[in-house]
Order: C-alpha cells, then sequence, then structure tokens
C-alpha cells in the first residue's frame, strides 16, 4: 500500500531524534540544476499522498550523500543534518522545529547553516553518524579517502577530522559506502570500488581486516552490519549480470559465510535491516529492476553449504520515486525460505 509520495531527484535520510509530536520527517538533499536541502514531513493521519515540504536551505553543489545524526539534540532541535556535495564540500545544519502562521498544528523546520567545510577534493560519496558517540561522523570521498570527523569540541568554521587508519586500503577509487557497527561504535567498515572492503578500528588506528570477492567482483556498493551479530555484515554487489548479497563473518574472510543471488535483475544499490525486526532486509536496486518470483537458488562453488535463500515480497512502507521510474524493492528473510506475510 503506497501511502506518501514525492517526486525528486534526491539523497534522503530519516530523522533519529524523538521530537515532541512523534513527526515523521524526513531529509532530501537536492541533486538537480537547483540544489537546495529540504525537510518533508510524513504525516500518515493525512489521507493526501503528497509530501509537505516544511523547511528549505539552499545548497552551494549538487548533493552526493546526506546523514542525519543525533548529535546536540537540544531542546526544539533536531540532531544535525550533512550534506556531502559534488565539489567536495560538506555542509553542517541545526534542523529545528517551530509552529508557524500560528495555525493549529502548523508545523516548520528552520534549517540553521552551521558551516561549510571542504575535506575532500572531488564529491562526498558517502556520509554516516556514529549512533552511540554521536559526535563522530565519518566521510568517504571518490578520492578513495575515509575520513572521521570529531565535533566533541564543537562546531566552528573548520572540522577537526582524521583518518582511521595509516594506509589507505581503497587507492584513488571511489569509496562507496560505508558503515558504523552498531555494536562496537569504535569499528567502521568501507568499501570501494577496487573491491576492497576495509574494517577499520579506531582505537589501534588501523584497519584490522580487509577482504575483497573471491570471483573479484569489483564493485562493492553497498554495506549493511547484521543488528545481532557484530562480526557479521553483508555486502551488496553493483553487478548486472550478477546482482548478489554476501553475508561475511570477520572471523574467517577467506569466503563469504554465505551467499544469495538477489531477486533483481540489476546491480544491488543498498540494503537496510528493519529497525524493528533484525531478520528482514531491504535491498534496492538500479531503476527499471524488476524483482524475480519464487524462492531465489543460491549460488555456486562461493557458497557455503545451507547457504542464504532468499524470497521476496512487497514492503508496506513508504515510496519516495525519484526520476526516472524506481525500481520495486522485495523484503527478504534471511536464512530461511519462507515468505515475508
Amino acid at each position: 500500500m503506497l501511502l506518501k509520495e514525492l517526486v525528486s531527484s534526491a539523497k534522503i535520510s530519516w530523522c533519529p531524534s524523538p521530537n515532541r509530536d512523534r513527526l515523521s520527517l524526513l531529509a532530501l538533499g537536492g541533486c538537480g540544476l537547483s540544489p537546495c536541502l529540504s525537510v518533508g514531513l510524513i504525516d500518515i493521519t493525512n489521507s493526501g499522498k503528497d509530501i509537505e515540504n516544511i523547511g528549505t536551505s539552499p545548497l552551494s553543489s549538487r548533493c552526493t550523500s546526506i546523514a542525519w545524526g543525533s548529535y546536540n539534540s537540544e531542546e526544539g532541535a533536531l540532531g544535525l543534518i550533512c550534506t556531502g556535495m559534488e565539489d567536495g564540500n560538506m555542509g553542517l545544519f541545526r534542523p529545528v522545529l517551530s509552529t508557524y502562521d500560528g495555525r493549529e498544528g502548523g508545523r516548520e523546520v528552520v534549517l540553521e547553516r552551521l558551516c561549510e567545510a571542504t575535506i575532500h577534493p572531488s564529491a562526498v560519496g558517502c556520509l554516516e553518524f556514529n549512533r552511540t558517540d554521536h559526535h563522530l561522523l565519518a566521510s568517504g570521498g571518490n578520492d578513495g579517502k575515509v575520513y572521521v570527523v570529531d565535533l566533541s569540541d564543537g562546531i566552528t568554521g573548520s572540522l577537526n577530522y582524521f583518518e582511521p587508519g595509516k594506509e589507505n586500503k581503497h587507492g584513488d577509487y571511489d569509496v562507496t559506502s560505508l558503515k558504523w557497527n552498531p555494536k562496537v561504535p569504535h569499528i567502521m567498515a568501507s568499501s570501494s570500488s577496487n573491491g576492497n572492503t576495509a574494517i577499520w578500528d579506531l582505537k589501534m588506528k588501523k584497519s584490522a581486516i580487509s577482504f575483497r570477492d573471491p570471483a573479484q567482483r569489483s564493485r562493492p556498493s553497498t554495506l549493511a552490519w547484521v543488528p545481532n551479530q557484530p562480526t557479521q555484515i553483508v555486502v551488496g554487489y553493483d553487478d548486472d549480470r550478477n546482482p548478489s548479497l554476501q553475508l561475511w563473518d570477520l572471523r574467517n574472510v577467506s569466503y563469504p559465510f554465505k551467499e544469495a543471488v538477489s531477486a533483481h535483475q540489476k546491480g544491488v544499490m543498498s540494503i537496510e535491516f528493519s529497525p524493528i525486526d533484525p531478520n528482514l532486509l531491504l535491498p534496492r536496486s538500479s531503476p527499471s529492476s524488476t524483482p524475480s518470483s519464487g524462492a531465489s537458488r543460491t549460488s555456486g562453488p562461493r557458497s557455503s553449504p545451507g547457504s542464504l535463500q532468499l524470497r521476496p515480497t512487497m514492503t508496506r512502507s513508504a515510496s519516495i520515486p525519484s526520476p526516472p521510474t524506481p525500481a520495486r524493492r522485495p523484503i527478504y528473510r534471511p536464512g530461511t525460505a519462507s515468505p515475508v506475510e
């Protein structure tokens, strides 16, 4: 069932901070000719399908990544939004919720621009706030660099940042994804188009582990830590010939622990676990991809016995399409052949 939709070319991120009215808010970083940062209100009590825009601020360049963290969630404030842009700039905004026009139930989000700084020489490909240490923000660029921004001393005109390790595991290749470990906050994973996935230990200040697909697929496009297993991570590949998901166990990275062929007909672009049910995994593929029906077959010799068997179904969550026509997104239940009801 479609609840809400918005036609926009944008990077998106959900508001993680609870607010007094329990509003569902969505940040959208524009990728068009006149880029701007906007905040949409998802009001499911309203029968209309449109997502209401309740806050806007212009951007200096097209948005290439966005993250919304819980840093410094003061009274009325909704954390911190960071936009990564095509020109290498990173913008920090404090969204503040207020009423407007004196109308009952009227809401507005004021986007206070705090800082804009350049860390990467080219586009910022991915961003993520640490969910435990809210002052830490990770960024990955098209220059192959991974940085951690430390906001513990406050936000000024410049940003205090460091590399998680001295050795560059990604060369000059695009960093395609990075994720903080939800259970171990000083551990972070990053992947790049040279095929490497690196696990960084901030306490040791180095890469603890790195691995790559034994079949030499060279573009891991997305990562997701298994919520209840801090040593396991899912890697998705942007490979139209063989769109698949791999489950790796960091205690033995010679081969993926499990592998499943995606129901999509094109490469996997992003994956997310459900924050409510850790057995549900939602992948997204390239536009115009249609998921196949029936149970997926596990792949050949790269998989271990008892490999992940996935079964597609349609989600009931809100759809946020962007031109061209968006891909349909099936929900998978890892470890079972039973369909999700």
